[in-house]
């Protein structure tokens, strides 16, 4: 086996969000319905870290023993650093009704409503903008 080059990773990654839903059984103009609502919120950052664009390749590679691996030294020329931050915020409220207009074999009248607002935003450390 052949190391080829020193390339470092890291991923931070935080995740909050909750879902809230409330029925209400209900008649409408006499028929027999149900009515859902609800909202809903995530937010996500993420943030990336490493030693891009990964300039020390080496040619030919660097021996690596399978039966007795050496640990060494991370040892790279191109800086580790942050590469870039996102956020994600996804809000939604949400509206559903399901109205009985026949025998129960037979599937009632429904609608449903959603609205998202705008994301994710992005932060490139290396291409500020």
């Amino acid at each position: 086996m052949m190391r080829s080059g020193y390339y470092s990773i890291k991923h931070q990654q935080e995740q909050v969000g909750d879902r809230q839903t409330f029925t209400l059984d209900h008649d409408l103009f006499g028929l027999e319905s149900k009515t859902l609502m609800g909202a809903d919120y995530n937010r996500i950052h993420f943030d990336l870290h490493s030693n891009a664009p990964y300039k020390d390749v080496v040619t030919g590679g660097t021996p690596i023993d399978m039966n007795h691996p050496d640990r060494g030294e991370f040892t790279s020329n191109s800086p580790y650093r942050d590469q870039f931050k996102t956020t994600t915020q996804q809000v939604s409220l949400f509206a559903e009704n399901r109205t009985q207009l026949s025998e129960p074999a037979v599937a009632g009248h429904w609608c449903a409503a959603r609205h998202r607002a705008p994301g994710p935003r992005r932060l490139d450390r290396r291409h500020p903008q």
